[in-house]
Order: structure tokens, then sequence, then C-alpha cells
């Protein structure tokens, strides 16, 4: 309500147990889904204490769906740089097809050379070199069908020798021009890896970006997250009644307004002296 009718721009929901939590954000979803209106929403948290129903919103379901976006995006928004770039579309639309491949093939071998120098010699050393062995022939397959049999044993070299068949098939003539749509997707690929690794701090840019952020009432105070720097515009807290007040109070430091859900009958987080005194 508050961000369709009243335009919040951001809310963080939270509650003191992951179930809570998990419980809370499914009925939001189900509630979106029936309405039909669109929302962002980005729970937090580890994998493991997400329920299954909202698993695509986690951090990590959102991360591979960014990267998946992109990838599937990758060849066409390059080519639709093509006029900018100065080269024709087909050059450009082959060209990402083909360094797509090639260029992941030599970063798989690269690195399976270097972990296989570090590997002892024996069964384990072996299937190693089997897989980087079946990695090369892929790379040099993808290579022969652009430059012919004749392949170098360097993979820069091969890779290279590919670059100048292609200008050569479709007649480009300018190297420069070339080397900005190289630049290009290599930053490409940077992002893609970007977003398939834990150190690019995903997490904070959902946190920052999505207009629903729900969490455990101390799991969104991690460092990582970014949450304590930001500002919402309302702050719900389900279960508040169960929460002890340190852990409401790292969520109501980042509100703008609070509202409290809960049950004035439910038990107290603490027990209270009087109490624990007459069950002693």
């Amino acid at each position: 309500f508050v961000v369709t009718k009243r335009g919040a721009k951001n809310v963080l929901l939270v509650s003191q147990s992951h179930e809570a939590t998990n419980t809370a954000l499914e009925g939001l979803l189900t509630l979106a889904e029936h309405t039909g209106d669109p929302i962002d929403v980005v729970r937090v948290g580890e994998d493991g204490v997400l329920s299954s129903n909202i698993m695509h919103v986690g951090v990590t379901g959102l991360q591979q769906a960014y990267r998946e976006l992109f990838r599937s995006e990758f060849k066409s928004r390059v080519v639709a740089l093509s006029a900018r770039l100065g080269l024709s579309r087909d050059f450009v639309a082959e060209y990402c097809e083909v360094m797509k491949h090639v260029l992941s093939l030599r970063d798989d071998i690269a690195e399976m050379s270097r972990k296989l120098n570090l590997t002892p010699i024996g069964e384990e050393r072996l299937n190693s070199e089997a897989r980087m062995n079946s990695r090369r022939n892929e790379f040099n397959a993808h290579v022969s069908r652009i430059v012919g049999p004749d392949i170098d044993d360097d993979l820069s070299t091969s890779i290279a020798m590919v670059e100048e068949r292609l200008m050569i098939q479709h007649g480009i003539t300018n190297p420069s021009a070339v080397e900005r749509l190289n630049k290009l997707v290599r930053i490409s690929r940077e992002w893609i890896d970007v977003l398939g690794s834990e150190s690019g701090n995903f997490a904070e840019f959902l946190a920052r970006t999505r207009t629903i952020v729900a969490g455990t009432c101390v799991g969104v105070g991690r460092w990582n997250l970014g949450v304590s720097g930001n500002t919402y515009d309302w702050v719900v807290i389900d279960e508040a009644a169960r929460a002890t007040p340190s852990e409401l109070a790292v969520p109501m430091q980042v509100a703008r307004r609070i509202l409290l859900v809960g049950d004035h009958f439910q038990l107290p987080p603490l027990y209270k002296d009087e109490l624990r005194v007459a069950a002693s």
C-alpha cells in the first residue's frame, strides 16, 4: 500500500526470525501477484535460511538472473553499438559470437594450467591434464573454423589470428575500431564475472536499489549489506513483540517511519526477574 498508493520509494521489512520474515515476504509476493502490482524485492541472508517460495528473490537467485540476462543480451547490446564503432553489424555479431567462446576457453585453460602446476604427480594430476586437454581441443575446434587447421600453440597468438582472419573476411581496415570493440567485449566479460562472484558485493547493490528489502532484524545490520548507510521511507517490523530492544534498534535507526506489527499478548523475548526467581 505504501509503495503503490503512497509513493514510498523504499521499504525495509524485517522480523525477529527467518521463518517469520519468509512468511511475511511470501504473503507480500502473493498479494502483488494477485493485484498485478509490479514490485522489486530482495531477501537478504544466506540461501539456507530462505524458503523455497522466495529463493528467486534471494541475493543468489537475483544475481544469477542478472548474469543470465546480461549474458543473453550481450551480443545484441554490442551489435547495437556497431555504427558508433564504425564497424559493420555482421562483423560485430560474428566477432562477439566467436570471441565469447574462445576467450572463455582461454581463461579456463589458463586457470587449469595454473592449478595443474600445483597438483602432485598421480591420478588427480592425470585427470586434470585430461580435462585441460579436452578444453584445449574445444578451443582448437573454434579457432580452426575461422583460420583453418594451422593453429599456433600459443593461445594468445591463435586469438590474434582469429581476429585478423575475421577482419579480412569482412573487409575491416580500421584496427583502432576493432580495438575499441575489444575493450567493450572485455568490459562486458568482466561485468559477467563480477555478477558471478561474491567479491562484487552484489548484495549491497540490491539493498540500495530494490524497493523492498527483507531480512531479520539482526541480519540487515551486517556491514557488507550497507543497510545502515541507507534511509528507508518505511521500516515494517513483523512479530515486533518477540524482538529484544537491541534487535529492534538495528532496523529502526534507518527509518523515516516505523510500523510495528505484533501481538501485545505475545510472550516477551526476555523473562522478567520475578519470573526467573519464581522458576528457580
